[in-house]
């Protein structure tokens, strides 16, 4: 049987936040127990430090910079003006996860408001429960992106990857299950807007550089 999707996002949202991942003094027994009855990654980064980009990369599981959704910088100011022709949020010709899966027969729905602009900083709290594919109470300290959603839904949906585009985001189920201790990824790059701020490279034995 296939699963069910179900995925939580709140902007602003600290690593320092949340009760599990060290706070005392905010209560947050909702997630504590998700963490408590599956996985909690401790280094898992968004691919932008602001809403609409990182967002694309999310559904994409592509860097947004691929896709033109990044802002430019114009005397110091963040302005959200992408720069290609996406004048409207993603581009037609990228696909997202939701997509991907209705060919599989799911149904799907988003519920929400419009999200803040500025998400601050790019490491995010994160858990996941999937009994009992993910074990109980497991920690995942290497480097993991928001981008490994997309390849990860793929995979337990039993759907292929597009072929005619790059997909930058890695299945984490072998890391999830606990029959994989490498890191998924080698890479991960940091953009703010349309320039390259910072590189995160993990060797194979999980030392972050």
């Amino acid at each position: 049987m296939k699963p069910n999707f179900v995925i939580f996002i709140a902007d602003d949202l600290g690593i320092g936040d949340i009760g599990c991942f060290g706070n005392d003094t905010i209560h947050t027994p909702a997630i504590d127990s998700i963490a408590k009855e599956g996985a909690k990654l401790t280094h898992n980064l968004v691919a932008a430090p602001t809403c609409s980009p990182s967002r694309a990369a999310l559904l994409t599981g592509r860097y947004p910079i691929r896709s033109g959704m990044a802002s430019a910088l114009a005397q110091g100011v963040l302005s959200m003006i992408t720069t290609t022709d996406c004048k409207a949020g993603l581009p037609r010709n990228e696909t997202t996860f939701a997509e991907l899966v209705k060919a599989a027969g799911y149904a799907t729905a988003i519920i929400g408001g419009k999200g803040q602009n500025w998400e601050g900083g790019i490491r995010v709290p994160t858990v996941v429960r999937y009994p009992p594919m993910i074990p109980r109470g497991i920690e995942i300290s290497v480097p993991t992106s928001t981008m490994d959603v997309f390849p990860t839904i793929a995979s337990l949906a039993g759907v292929d990857l597009p072929s005619d585009r790059v997909i930058d985001g890695r299945d984490l189920m072998p890391l999830l299950r606990g029959t994989m201790k490498a890191p998924p990824h080698d890479y991960l790059f940091h953009y703010c807007g349309q320039w390259l701020n910072a590189v995160t490279f993990t060797s194979q034995k999980g030392t972050c550089f």
